[in-house]
């Protein structure tokens, strides 16, 4: 009987889930930000890694703090605890996680900033990079790309 159960629970999950529609499309992840022939914003890298919250952070934001789980939030902890970063062996605040953008170059290899355009391009998405806490920039080029797994 308990393995008939057991069945059961896989049918329900085959079948009666909800399955995505479509492809999963990563480019409107980044629809704010400007595409254009020669640069694309691609994916991003938060360095040393990603910051990790810890159950000790999220529960104490959850029930002392209003506006939930917010870079500020987060900053008042560490302030009251001190760093608080869930990975192994990690010291350091959120505010040393810095967010950078991936941009794609479509051009041969050269420096970034010798690129036509670049610093044009730079100058029309900081806006919506400082909205999303971006600290920097990281500059791949199309040959790259190809290459990345």
């Amino acid at each position: 009987m308990k393995y008939l159960y057991i069945l059961l629970i896989i049918f329900v999950c085959i079948f009666a889930c909800d399955k995505p529609k479509g492809k999963f499309d990563m480019s409107d992840r980044f629809k704010n930000y400007l595409k254009t022939d020669m640069f694309q914003v691609v994916n991003t890298k938060t360095l040393p890694h990603e910051y990790t919250i810890t159950d000790k952070t999220a529960g104490y934001i959850s029930i002392n703090m209003e506006g939930g789980m917010t870079r500020e939030n987060i900053r008042k902890f560490e302030e009251e605890f001190g760093s608080s970063c869930g990975m192994a062996d990690c010291p350091a605040p959120i505010d040393m996680h810095f967010l950078s953008l991936i941009i794609l170059v479509n051009c041969p290899e050269i420096e970034p900033m010798e690129v036509p355009g670049c610093d044009e391009y730079l100058k029309h998405i900081s806006d919506q990079a400082q909205k999303d806490n971006v600290s920097g920039y990281i500059f791949i080029f199309a040959e790259e790309a190809d290459e990345t797994p």
